[in-house]
């Protein structure tokens, strides 16, 4: 794998990780109940820390490689 390759797969993962983040809100409405908490607390055994330099730096090293990077926050596209 190039490394476009590798930024691309990096940039898939890092938005698997955001779409499956949950507000403080939401995390608390789930363990209001015991099924929701400890579902919750399956899906979501930890929390992810949005790493908004690292993002960054995949983009630019995608925009490099002659790929278009788009998107807003919660989904990152890259051009084929």
């Amino acid at each position: 794998m190039d490394g476009l390759g590798h930024a691309a797969n990096n940039l898939a993962l890092l938005n698997h990780a955001i779409l499956k983040l949950k507000s403080e809100e939401d995390a608390i409405e789930a363990q209001k109940t015991s099924t929701s908490g400890k579902l919750y607390r399956y899906l979501f055994p930890k929390k992810v820390e949005r790493d908004e330099e690292r993002i960054l730096e995949l983009r630019r090293e995608v925009e490099k490689a002659g790929k278009k990077v788009y998107g807003d926050e919660q989904f990152i596209h890259v051009s084929p």
